[in-house]
């Protein structure tokens, strides 16, 4: 693993755990512990919200809803403004859907909200979903409940897969963090995974909805393979191969 591959998948399970250990990572890379703490701190210097502390590293707190959420949430907003336009025209009257906690699907509800579709159901794990589309008067909005995830505000847990096991849906669209050569789609949380694929359970069609930056980067926790795919909303980034994958599994792949 290259450098910067590797700090990045040190960013990635500091947005999901909050803290890191040398020793964790060093066995994880496979690496010494110096060249690990010779990452963390680069990264230090490059993240001002990442702190060293005797044996790791730790998010700073009060920082961790601005990185993990609304820095990503502006990154790539054109691409995800237009994917969530294209996923709006796929919701019909009467329809129930599910939207999981992204700043892609949360860039959907912004479009739903504007297109006043009538009788739609929308169930959601993500708390800046409902905050967005509590006062929509054509929407009925079911939350899940269940524990925050720090990094997305999104809930995962039993809790929430108790109130998935008493709905059925339409349609579910997910975001995805990562994607793998297999045609996997990837999460860096094992417990979000678990509610990913307890969302895809209750719901007839399966829409992943994601920039095509994503395509180009793997996590850690499989949430959905291609066969349980049926389209894939994305940007005229996605490269060939990966189409061509896609495709090759049984997706429908849709660009904006």
């Amino acid at each position: 693993m290259l450098p910067d591959e590797r700090k990045r998948r040190i960013v990635e399970i500091l947005s999901t755990q909050g803290r890191v250990k040398v020793d964790d990572l060093s066995d994880m890379f496979n690496i010494s512990k110096v060249t690990i703490r010779n990452d963390l701190r680069e990264l230090e210097k490059e993240k001002p919200w990442i702190k060293r502390i005797y044996g790791g590293a730790v998010i700073q707190e009060g920082s961790k809803l601005e990185i993990s959420f609304r820095e990503k949430e502006r990154k790539n907003i054109e691409e995800k403004v237009c994917i969530a336009r294209k996923a709006v025209e796929f919701i019909r009257p009467g329809d129930s859907v599910i939207f999981d906690g992204g700043t892609t699907t949360l860039q959907i509800a912004k479009e739903l909200k504007k297109a006043s579709i009538e009788d739609v159901t929308v169930v959601t794990n993500s708390l800046f979903i409902a905050v967005e589309l509590v006062d929509v008067p054509t929407v009925e909005l079911i939350v899940t409940g269940g524990v925050k995830r720090e990094n997305s505000y999104s809930l995962i847990g039993p809790l929430s897969e108790k109130v998935l096991s008493e709905v059925h849906v339409d349609k579910a669209f997910l975001g995805t963090t990562g994607f793998s050569k297999n045609c996997e789609f990837m999460t860096p949380s094992i417990m979000e995974a678990e509610t990913k694929r307890r969302l895809m359970a209750v719901s007839d069609k399966h829409f992943i909805v994601t920039d095509s930056s994503k395509f180009d980067r793997v996590a850690f926790a499989v949430f959905a393979r291609g066969d349980e795919i049926d389209y894939v909303l994305t940007d005229k980034g996605i490269s060939e191969d990966v189409k061509r994958l896609l495709e090759e599994n049984g997706i429908e792949v849709i660009i904006c």
